[in-house]
């Protein structure tokens, strides 16, 4: 990613934290997306380089990223701030391993209380039980 100018990305589905611009903010790479790329990435903070969901003003911010010297340091900077607070490892390793290690202690209570999942291991268990008196059966022939 640090070989290339810009990430141009014009998504227009897609949920959550999108690993393309964390290795763009990463790399010092600015980036313009949609509004919908751009979700729950920044919070209050400026992106690194535009959000536009209009196809011709994307096209023209894109060309002003590439070509404007001052606006892509800007959101360069922008891109490293982003990183440094909200993916910081350090804000979130300490909560991380205190609930890693209440699981840990409480793994049977806590797959008790998880139904969608008792469901799905029962089914994964059903259909390796089927394919395999299916398999048995076949092979008597």
């Amino acid at each position: 990613m640090s070989n290339y100018r810009l990430l141009v990305a014009p998504i227009q589905f897609g949920a959550g934290v999108k690993g393309k611009f964390i290795d763009a903010m990463q790399t010092g790479t600015p980036s313009i997306t949609t509004s919908i790329g751009a979700e729950a990435m920044r919070g209050n903070l400026s992106w690194n380089g535009f959000i536009e969901d209009d196809p011709e003003k994307f096209c023209q911010k894109t060309v002003e990223l590439y070509n404007d010297k001052i606006t892509w340091k800007t959101a360069q900077t922008n891109g490293i701030h982003i990183i440094n607070e909200r993916y910081e490892k350090r804000k979130y390793q300490a909560d991380f391993m205190t609930n890693l290690s209440l699981l840990k202690v409480q793994l049977d209570k806590h797959r008790q209380q998880n139904f969608i999942s008792q469901i799905l291991l029962h089914h994964t268990v059903q259909s390796t039980k089927y394919m395999s008196l299916w398999i048995a059966e076949k092979n008597k022939q």
